[in-house]
């Protein structure tokens, strides 16, 4: 069975996406986490941060899956949804469009590219919570845990919870330690103790006055060049410490690049805009049978949407 594929990213956040519009390829969980297993595998095969998988949906215009590298299926994925949405919008012509995912749903739309060829997709993040069944250990009263210390991660930090679909905590640092990241994601991803589903977990740096600094440690991922819902996490939170205002737009940098977000606060109800890039790297073609990928070649190279995107990181090293 061939299957055709496109290798692509946000934020240097890289996926393999699939279309599954028309429900031709049927395959249980087990092997499509198999699948993200070894499609994921950046030394033997394409190599991803995770695949993302482009269905039909009963509730809005299209609907999302998305399995890590380590073969999860986590709730969301901000960046992910970006390049799934340029797809499905390619392919339904129709702009904006409502994604369906595990846990709401979402509007993406097409707007304006943030830099000259770098194609640009907005998210309207909403299902925004600070109170989750995923945060029941470190707050058991089930209320907002807000700059607080987590004392089986860290006496000296202090983090918020917060959920897009997906639970996040995250610190405001004024040194990016990458190494204190990877040791705290590790130990709030073990066996439940902190966190009963793991969770993501990000430091963010105040630069200036709407620019901050995010870099995440991703549940069933690990250290990542970005994380859409964690970088929104992070700006939402840089308004709450009156750090930015709500309602302004934030320019977040990553590893990986650059995304704006918009955080907005209406009585006690949050909601952030994300924009961002969607970059296609390469189409593709893999051959599949019982149970193996025999063969992967590719087929189209977006080499101007690639140098595109390369200018724009210039740039920002550059200024």
């Amino acid at each position: 069975m061939k299957i055709n594929f496109v290798k692509c990213h946000g934020s240097e956040n890289d996926f393999i996406l699939i279309n599954n519009l028309d429900a031709s390829l049927n395959l249980s969980d087990t092997e499509l986490a198999h699948w993200a297993k070894c499609l994921c595998n950046r030394t033997y095969s394409i190599g991803a941060d995770g695949i993302l998988l482009l269905l039909p949906s009963t509730t809005a215009d299209a609907r999302m899956r998305i399995f890590n590298a380590d073969g999860s299926e986590p709730e969301m994925c901000g960046n992910g949804i970006r390049c799934l949405a340029r797809l499905a919008i390619q392919q339904l012509k129709k702009n904006p469009i409502q994604i369906e995912t595990k846990t709401s749903r979402i509007q993406v739309s097409q707007e304006n590219d943030i830099a000259q060829n770098v194609f640009s997709f907005n998210a309207r993040l909403q299902n925004v919570s600070f109170i989750s069944d995923d945060f029941n250990l470190i707050s058991p009263n089930k209320q907002p845990f807000i700059n607080k210390p987590i004392s089986l991660l860290s006496s000296d930090l202090r983090f918020t919870a917060v959920s897009f679909g997906n639970p996040h905590i995250v610190s405001l640092v004024n040194h990016i330690d990458k190494n204190l990241l990877e040791q705290l994601g590790k130990m709030a991803n073990i066996n439940g103790t902190i966190f009963p589903n793991g969770a993501n977990v990000s430091f963010f740096r105040f630069i200036s006055p709407q620019s901050i600094y995010v870099i995440t440690y991703e549940r069933g991922v690990g250290i990542t060049y970005a994380c859409g819902t964690a970088m929104s996490a992070a700006s939402l939170l840089s308004c709450i410490l009156n750090l930015n205002q709500f309602g302004t737009w934030i320019h977040v940098f990553n590893e990986g690049g650059m995304v704006k977000c918009l955080p907005n606060q209406s009585n006690e109800s949050y909601s952030v805009d994300l924009l961002g890039n969607a970059t296609f790297v390469y189409e593709g073609t893999l051959d599949y049978a019982n149970g193996v990928v025999k063969e992967i070649s590719k087929t189209k190279e977006f080499y101007d949407e690639i140098a595109a995107y390369e200018r724009m990181k210039k740039s920002f090293r550059e200024s």
